[in-house]
């Protein structure tokens, strides 16, 4: 497994390094991102069924899709930058066919943008109109949560730990206190025979106390008080009173009793369980650490729950299930460590009508980690094939992941690219005709020339590739120019 966790560290250190080197002033070279995605296999017998046994028009049909694939092949995309400039292209066979550059003005204060679909003119666009731009698309995002993103910078998260670290802390001294004295005996809780048992002296009203008071003591943080009251209706600290001093005047008798203790044995095992409520009624919470086995099992008042983790030579198993009325659950993995160069992963979730698996076999050595497995869903397999590899010194990181589109066809849809360094995006605005972004709501006759310009360039990409794909040429033919139309919303 340590080459495994070798491929891992390296894959973490690659992605750290250019990353960051993306933005760092102190890196000269620029960080490239090619990607590219495509159908690689015949895909004849998958189209059979549409062209319903006719011979002609399957043939029309296999010749189109193949062409749509030749290109889609052919193409790729490239994301470069570096400290102050970046550039987005779509590659043709690895040759630039169309581009996009940016990079921030001499003055700092915005951003100037060439390309070549519109290649006399250089596009500035100011950093408020940005950052407007992303304001209005963080609220757009934020508009679906139940709290502002802004309110939630408010709070003082050092504060609300701090004050949570010193509650808990004082909550289990309390508990602490109500240990009892040992008592020896046999004791057996879900199949396991224990000898020695701890009591924890405390009423179902003593704990329900402490854990309110508790709660009303973190609550309380300034910040957090303040943000919660503003955006859970009905939140009030004052309801948290009413509840302490309900608790505090209730009879102990009319509380379902609780039972607490903690039970060892000669081998080691450890268990803590919980049961609140009479004893045939009992809600039990226990969790037990037997040998290499963890568990954690919750049943009672109709529920019936149970999650198991086993570390034993090389392998680990967790299972969790949970049953109430008529809806259950279950979820099983394991994680096996085949050999220093192999870990095999294995999953599954069931509840009802559904199903899902996964195996996944995880090879590695120390610049390489290579997967390959099968993900089911109802028992319908898809197949998952990749890898992905990082150059000695770290500089150049290399990544594929296959799909079958068919069980039964050879066919798979690919998806592969890199991440490397590289020289910095070339940014050349010299000669070229200065537009602000801003002053095209106001300026139709620039719009308009902008729109012409981009149109124009779409329209001479595409005829300078029908000659290597005829398939643009069958897409296209028929329709009209390509037009394009610059609208501009003034920022408010």
């Amino acid at each position: 497994m340590s080459s495994i966790l070798s491929g891992l560290l390296a894959v973490i250190i690659a992605l750290t390094g250019m990353c960051g080197g993306m933005g760092s002033a102190g890196v000269e070279k620029a960080v490239i991102v090619d990607a590219a995605a495509y159908v690689d296999g015949d895909l004849s017998p998958l189209l059979q069924g549409i062209a319903g046994g006719d011979e002609e028009s399957l043939s029309e049909i296999v010749s189109t899709v193949k062409g749509i694939s030749d290109l889609l092949k052919a193409l790729s995309l490239r994301f470069s930058a570096d400290q102050s400039a970046a550039q987005f292209a779509v590659l043709v066979n690895g040759d630039p066919a169309a581009s996009a550059s940016v990079k921030a003005n001499e003055a700092g204060d915005g951003w100037n943008v060439i390309s070549t679909l519109f290649p006399s003119t250089v596009l500035t666009v100011s950093q408020e109109t940005l950052d407007q731009t992303m304001k209005s698309l963080m609220d757009a995002a934020a508009g679906s949560m139940p709290f502002d993103l802004e309110e939630l910078k408010q709070l003082d998260m050092q504060a609300i730990m701090e004050n949570a670290m010193t509650v808990i802390s004082e909550t289990i001294n309390s508990f602490q206190a109500s240990v009892g004295e040992p008592e020896t005996g046999s004791y057996e809780i879900n199949g396991v025979e224990y000898t020695v048992k701890v009591p924890y002296n405390m009423s179902m009203k003593e704990a329900g106390i402490l854990l309110v008071t508790a709660a009303k003591k973190i609550l309380s943080e300034e910040s957090l008080s303040a943000f919660l009251a503003k955006n859970i209706p009905g939140f009030s600290l004052d309801k948290l009173d009413e509840t302490l001093e309900s608790m505090q005047n209730a009879d102990e008798a009319d509380m379902a009793p609780l039972e607490a203790a903690m039970y060892t044995n000669e081998a080691g095992n450890v268990c803590l369980q919980v049961a609140a409520g009479p004893e045939d009624e009992a809600l039990k919470l226990v969790f037990a650490m037997t040998g290499n086995v963890i568990s954690i099992t919750l049943n009672g008042m109709g529920l019936d729950a149970v999650c198991t983790a086993d570390n034993d030579a090389g392998k680990y198993d967790l299972k969790a299930s949970f049953s109430a009325g008529d809806t259950s659950v279950s979820m099983t993995g394991t994680v096996t460590v085949v050999s220093e160069n192999e870990v095999n992963v294995a999953a599954s979730v069931s509840a009802s009508s559904f199903l899902a698996a996964l195996n996944l076999t995880v090879t590695g050595s120390e610049n390489r980690m290579d997967l390959n497995g099968s993900l089911s869903v109802n028992m319908i397999p898809i197949m998952v094939k990749g890898y992905v590899a990082v150059a000695e010194d770290r500089n150049e990181m290399e990544f594929s992941l296959s799909v079958p589109i068919s069980q039964d066809a050879p066919p798979t849809l690919t998806v592969k690219g890199s991440m490397a360094y590289g020289d910095a995006p070339a940014f050349d605005a010299e000669g070229l005709n200065a537009v602000s972004f801003e002053s095209l709501s106001q300026d139709q006759a620039a719009a308009e020339a902008l729109s012409g310009e981009i149109a124009q360039s779409i329209g001479n990409l595409l005829e300078s590739l029908k000659t290597q794909f005829p398939i643009i040429e069958a897409l296209t033919q028929g329709t009209d120019q390509p037009s394009v139309q610059v609208d501009v919303v003034p920022a408010e």
